[in-house]
C-alpha cells in the first residue's frame, strides 16, 4: 500500500503541533520520544532527509515512523501490542 506522505498541516490533520509537542515532552521512554519527535518535525513541515539528519536516524526509519503515524494517529508513537507464539502444551498439560 502506497501512502502519499503528508507534511505541514496535512500530516495528522486532527492533531496540533502544539499537542504533539505536549506528548513528546511528557514521554519518558526514548522510543516513543524519538517517534514524536519525528512527527514534530513532519508537522513543522520538514522533508525527510532533514528530519532523518537532525534525529541522527536513517531516512527509511523516518519513512517508517511517518507511515505508522498516519495509518494509526497519535497512537503510532507507543509500540502496537503482539500476541505471540501460541503455547505448545495444552492448558490441561500446563496445569500439571
Amino acid at each position: 500500500m502506497t501512502w502519499d506522505l503528508a507534511r505541514g498541516e496535512g500530516f495528522l490533520p486532527h492533531t496540533s503541533l502544539a499537542e504533539l509537542k505536549r506528548l513528546m515532552r511528557a514521554e519518558t521512554n526514548a522510543k516513543p520520544r524519538l517517534r514524536l519527535l519525528i512527527a514534530v518535525h513532519r508537522k513543522q513541515g520538514k522533508p525527510l532527509d532533514e528530519i532523518a539528519e537532525s534525529c541522527s536516524v536513517p531516512r527509511r526509519t523516518v519513512h517508517g515512523t511517518i507511515q505508522r503515524f498516519q495509518e494509526r494517529g497519535v497512537d503510532a508513537a507507543n509500540a502496537a501490542k503482539k500476541e505471540g507464539r501460541p503455547p505448545q502444551l495444552s492448558k490441561r498439560q500446563r496445569v500439571r
